[in-house]
């Protein structure tokens, strides 16, 4: 036990460190960090790949830094034939690019509401909660009819939005 202990970050072995086996802490380490999709680590490698330049860096730092994170997402996303998994990959990618040309506060409120769900929304659904957030952050008095309207589909939307200028002028 004690070589467990020792071989995670203090934050982490701050959590199991008074449970009595190994087994219990190997459990205690699944459940909190099984994540089978790694939904938010994929996210951040691709954040990493987008914001990633050569700069300064030499020309052998900068491949190792990028053949690194491009190993890493390789983890994550292991090559396959199944064309869901495939499919799967790309909205990832599609997702991850929608979300990182966003405003650092739509994408910090938007990125939260989906990787909290155990898949990966769709690009048009995530389009759809950040155009929410952002009616909300314009209106905040119509909070309540923006939620109601989101369920519904595009037109409803839109028809939300200009309902709202139109109260507002």
């Amino acid at each position: 036990m004690i070589w467990l202990l020792n071989s995670l970050e203090e934050k982490i072995s701050d959590s199991v460190m008074f449970l009595t086996t190994a087994k219990e802490m190997w459990y205690t380490l699944k459940v909190m960090y099984d994540n089978k999709k790694n939904s938010s680590r994929v996210f951040e490698i691709y954040e990493c790949l987008f914001e990633l330049k050569q700069r300064d860096k030499f020309m052998a730092e900068f491949y190792g830094k990028l053949k690194g994170l491009i190993d890493e997402l390789k983890m994550h996303q292991p090559a396959v034939t199944d064309a869901v998994t495939l499919r799967g990959y790309h909205q990832d990618l599609a997702v991850s690019k929608f979300l990182f040309v966003l405003s650092p506060t739509l994408r910090s409120q938007v990125r939260g509401h989906i990787l909290r769900k155990d898949s990966i929304p769709t690009l048009t659904a995530i389009f759809f909660r950040a155009c929410v957030f952002l009616l909300k952050l314009m209106y905040p008095l119509h909070h309540l009819l923006v939620t109601l309207r989101y369920t519904l589909d595009v037109v409803e939307v839109e028809v939300v939005a200009a309902t709202m200028e139109e109260d507002v002028a």
